[in-house]
């Protein structure tokens, strides 16, 4: 389905509060209460050191970025402090970009990142193109990974960059998980990644578990720390709001069940492709 019939689609037939919903993997009726449930959790899932590095590595100076689906701001707050690049993020759960705009002046940085609320969907025509668009630990919240690009990249001047953070299946696993649907192995995401004729310029994988047990145990010890804070802050809402107490469960049972299948099934991955 080309770019433009998707983004008809989404608006069509997703509001805003769904779309926001479906990213943070949540009833709708837990948003009032997701900054309070995600407290903890700056990065949201994504990995901001090993995009920090890759970007990095492209040597490009203090170049201007996008972060679509910015969350509380930790990758283009990492951005702009490490590498002194100027940061805009977008942000569809304006919770959050006020979150952002208090950490990122919490930083130092707020002179080199700016928050906005918007659609990232809706928003390419009407920005200028940047040197790099970061599109970190959102899955398929715009379609499956080779429309996602379609429409990531026109954020992007030519010759510019896109990032990807987000994970592929593990040689051999067929099981998918909801949410996760749209994860395929290596090859497939490859395919998917430069569908549109980008160059794909960089690759970093997760290290495998076999690889070094000490990773592994600290891998371990994360997803058991994201899960626990979790449902002690769900604990904790329950107990001052009954009504939502088996909301909470399902949620916490299900973020549960989710890191369990990305540690046993899936690598996480950084992705950097050149555009065309």
């Amino acid at each position: 389905m080309p770019g433009g019939a998707w983004e008809t689609f989404v608006v069509a037939q997703r509001s805003a509060a769904e779309m926001v919903a479906y990213a943070l993997e949540m009833d709708s009726e837990l948003l009032p209460y997701a900054p309070e449930l995600l407290a903890d959790l700056d990065a949201l899932g994504s990995d901001v050191a090993a995009i920090v590095t890759a970007i990095g590595a492209l040597g490009l100076g203090p170049a201007t970025v996008t972060d679509l689906g910015s969350g509380k701001g930790a990758v283009a707050i990492a951005l702009a402090r490490e590498l002194g690049m100027s940061v805009q993020g977008v942000e569809l759960f304006e919770p959050f970009v006020d979150l952002a705009r208090q950490a990122a002046d919490a930083a130092g940085v707020a002179d080199r990142c700016q928050f906005i609320h918007g659609d990232i969907a809706a928003m390419p025509a009407a920005v200028v193109p940047v040197d790099v668009a970061v599109f970190a630990a959102l899955g398929d919240v715009l379609g499956p990974l080779d429309v996602t690009m379609g429409i990531i990249r026109r954020y992007v001047r030519p010759g510019g960059f896109v990032v990807i953070n987000d994970s592929c299946l593990r040689d051999g696993v067929t099981e998918s998980f909801p949410g996760f649907e749209h994860c395929r192995p290596l090859a497939e995401t490859r395919t998917l990644l430069t569908a549109h004729g980008d160059e794909l310029v960089a690759e970093v994988l997760e290290p495998d578990d076999d690889d070094d047990d000490d990773d592994d145990d600290d891998d371990d010890d994360d997803s058991v720390d994201e899960g626990a804070v979790i449902a002690a802050r769900a604990e904790a809402l329950a107990r001052r709001l009954p009504a939502l107490e088996s909301r909470l469960r399902r949620f916490v049972d299900s973020q549960l069940a989710e890191y369990e299948y990305l540690d046993r099934h899936t690598v996480g991955a950084v992705w950097v492709l050149r555009r065309s």
